[in-house]
């Protein structure tokens, strides 16, 4: 864990997510509300000379840092990212309106390969984690329908089964 945590404070890809310069601020575990979600951000780096804001979440791996996109709809990371997303423009309207938020990253660190960190832009997969999407042909409910279909549950008190089953009751085509 220190190798891993010493890696992702000194390598050039993530250095400036941990250590911060002149007029930059890192803010940790910032926990955002919005509408009807919640998020907890591992940072946010508040670029003071640039006006900039940039959220990200950090994961750590036993794999290679290169492995983390073959994770990524496994663990719906993509889920987190649009709803971190959405909580960070509710927050730098309120408290930056003039910064620009720049796109949302996965910092990833390996145990085993602790000196070679990567940086994963979450922008190309922020609509299929909000309003859902097909990735290599599986289809992903975005965190709106997902949000819709709790409160269906909760409503008619059904939860053995996903709504669609209910809808097209019982039968499933194949």
């Amino acid at each position: 864990a220190k190798a891993l945590l010493e890696g992702l404070q000194t390598h050039m890809f993530t250095k400036h997510y941990f250590i911060t310069e002149d007029k930059c601020e890192i803010k940790h575990q910032v926990p955002l509300l919005f509408d009807k979600y919640k998020a907890l951000l591992d940072g946010i780096l508040i670029n003071h000379n640039l006006k900039t804001i940039e959220p990200y979440d950090l994961k750590t791996s036993e794999d290679s840092a290169l492995g983390f996109p073959d994770k990524f709809f496994k663990f719906r990371y993509d889920l987190q990212a649009a709803i971190y997303t959405e909580a960070v423009k509710v927050y730098k309207d309120t408290y930056y309106p003039d910064y620009e938020l720049l796109d949302f990253k996965f910092v990833v660190g390996s145990f085993n390969y602790p000196n070679k960190p990567l940086v994963y832009n979450a922008k190309n997969i922020l609509d299929i984690g909000k309003n859902g999407g097909e990735y290599k042909g599986k289809y992903y409910k975005g965190y709106l329908q997902l949000t819709q279909e709790y409160f269906w549950h909760k409503e008619y008190d059904k939860w053995d089964y996903r709504k669609e089953v209910y809808d097209q009751k019982g039968v499933i085509n194949l």
